[in-house]
């Protein structure tokens, strides 16, 4: 009883300490960081565009960027626009989990400047979408860079008058 007992300690301080991560996720950057491999460009006019340059030597992985992630300055804090990536209840194709820019290369991501969420009227089985403009203010968007080692969070501010 004692021999098993001692195994069973054993075998879950191993469990523990196995499972510890190793590496350490860096921390998120404002995109005008040391180490800059996206530039990224902002355009304003009916619609908000985002030229994603990668001006590194080698290619970089967005993930989940079709799923627009756009924050708002209010009272100090950044709260996460509701942007809806197709209308509710629709059977969209889910977007794409990763897109490559390669060395040199651009990607552009729009923003119709809405914020959109499903709504609680519904027409059949599907629920209307909401949709409201946003106001003027401080925002960013949000990316995140993905290797098989690390993952990076960039931020660009812009402000929409």
């Amino acid at each position: 009883m004692k021999i098993t007992l001692s195994i069973l300690t054993v075998i879950l301080l191993f469990s523990i300490t196995a499972c510890k991560s190793q590496k350490d996720i860096p921390e998120s950057h404002e995109i005008n960081s040391e180490k800059k491999e996206l530039e990224i460009v902002v355009k304003d006019d009916h619609h908000v565009t985002f030229q994603i340059n990668n001006t590194s030597s080698h290619s970089v992985f967005l993930y989940q960027a079709l799923k627009l992630h756009i924050e708002k300055l209010e009272n100090d804090n950044w709260n996460q626009l509701k942007i809806l990536p197709c209308p509710c209840d629709a059977p969209c194709q889910p977007p794409e989990e990763r897109i490559e820019i390669l060395a040199g290369e651009s990607f552009i991501l729009t923003w119709d400047k809405k914020e959109s969420w499903c709504g609680t009227e519904r027409v059949g089985n599907i629920r209307n979408t909401v949709y409201k403009t946003a106001e003027k203010g401080v925002f960013r968007i949000k990316l995140q860079i993905i290797s098989s080692e690390s993952k990076e969070i960039f931020y660009k501010k812009f402000e929409l008058n």
